[in-house]
Parts: structure tokens; sequence; C-alpha cells
């Protein structure tokens, strides 16, 4: 992976979702910026040889951190931005808006990544789908499984989780919304914020026992953290 020599244009119009080095002295200006968290996550710092499934790629920070650890990397987003788990009133709402407008911002969401992409010299390969349509006959399967912030932003949280076990060979790595790590229950909190696609907030206890059900064999929860001001539970499954 070989970065850019040359300045990056990183004047766009709408925000970008990850602040991500571009080197020479270049980042761009992300909303989440997830760089002095890395170590919450315990990611492998050798990677070669390791296919991996990165869900939910938004700018891509996940995606390219994996591979510029060694491994062979498919980011995985939605197509548009009318695409996320939104109730049919919400999609009528969003229909009322001028087309162009929906186009620019569907634009964005694929320029950010490409942006970077292009910057960093990548060789990640981007997909869209849903993980709705995580396919094991289309994608393969995959050593590692990475799900960072996207179980919050799913109506059936339960059918997600089963579609990231069904492409996972070795290891799913799954953060998102939580609870205090003080609840033990087994307890998923109902957001509902349908215009913000936000649904849930899960105890550590929640996800592991969900993690569980759909057949990993080991869960091992880690230290929750905090990702502007919002929690984070964080867990790696095994099969």
């Amino acid at each position: 992976m070989g970065q850019s020599e040359s300045p990056i244009n990183l004047d766009m119009k709408y925000e970008w979702y990850h602040t991500i080095d571009l080197g020479n002295g270049q980042a761009t200006p992300g909303v989440f910026d997830l760089r002095d968290k890395l170590h919450n996550y315990k990611f492998p710092k050798d990677m070669t040889g390791m296919r991996v499934l990165d869900v939910g790629t938004a700018s891509g920070f996940f995606a390219f951190e994996f591979e510029k650890r060694g491994a062979d990397v498919l980011a995985i987003d939605i197509p548009t931005w009318e695409s996320q788990d939104f109730l049919d009133a919400v999609k009528k709402d969003l229909a009322k808006y001028p087309e162009n407008d929906i186009q620019e911002i569907n634009n964005h969401l694929k320029n950010q990544f490409e942006t970077a992409k292009t910057a960093l010299g990548s060789k990640v390969k981007r997909l869209e789908r849903t993980i709705y349509e995580l396919d094991p006959e289309e994608l393969g399967i995959f050593d590692v499984v990475f799900c960072g912030s996207m179980l919050m932003h799913v109506r059936d949280p339960m059918l997600a989780i089963q579609k990231l076990f069904n492409v996972t060979k070795k290891k799913c790595i799954v953060a998102t919304s939580g609870l205090e790590p003080t609840i033990q229950a087994p307890v998923a909190f109902f957001v509902g914020e349908p215009d913000q696609c936000n649904w849930w907030r899960l105890t550590p206890a929640c996800l592991t026992q969900m993690l569980t059900i759909v057949g990993f064999k080991t869960v091992k929860q880690l230290p929750s953290f905090y990702v502007n001001k919002d929690q984070h539970i964080i867990a790696h499954a095994y099969r």
C-alpha cells in the first residue's frame, strides 16, 4: 500500500465519517476519530495471510487499517443512503427530497472511501451490500469478520448477527452502542429514532448471548469505551 505523494482535495460538501491519515501531513476531517482507540479493539498486529471482511466500512478507516497489517480485505457498505434500515414512512419522506440532493449524498458516501483509497494506494475492494445480504456462496468465508458501529442501525440485530456468523471462518469482532456494563442482564434497550436509523443499545451480556445463540462457541467481552460520548461494547466471537 503506497501513499500518494501529492496533496488530496478533501473539500467535500458533506461531512466525512472517519478521520484517516493519508500521509504528507493530511488527514480526512472525520466526525469519528478512532486513531487513538484502535488498541481497544485488540486486532492482531500481524494479519498477513488473513482474509478479512469489514462490514459497514463507511470511509474505510478499519478496512485500510487491516490492509496495513497485511490482510486481504473486502469492505461492505450500503449502496445508497435510502438503503439504511429505515421504516417505510421514513423512506416515503426521503422520496420527497430533490433527486439531485439524494444523488449528491449517495455519491459522497462512495467518494469518501474512493478518495482515501486513492490517497493510500490501497487495493481494498468495496462492494455495495446490506448486512442482511452477506452470502457465503457469493462472498466466501473470512478468517476475521469485523462489524463496527452497525448493530444499532439495524431493526433486526439477531438476523444481522446470523448473517455475520454465516461468513465467519474463525473470528467475528463486533462493536456497537452499549448500555452500562454494570447491567448484568441480557438487555436490548429500544432507542427508536427511525429518522436517524438508530434502533438498539445492548448490554455486553445481551451481545454475548446473541452471538452464542447463532453458533459461536466462545465469546470474549472486552472493556467498554467511549466514542464521541457514546459508550461502545466490543466482543470477540470464535467459531
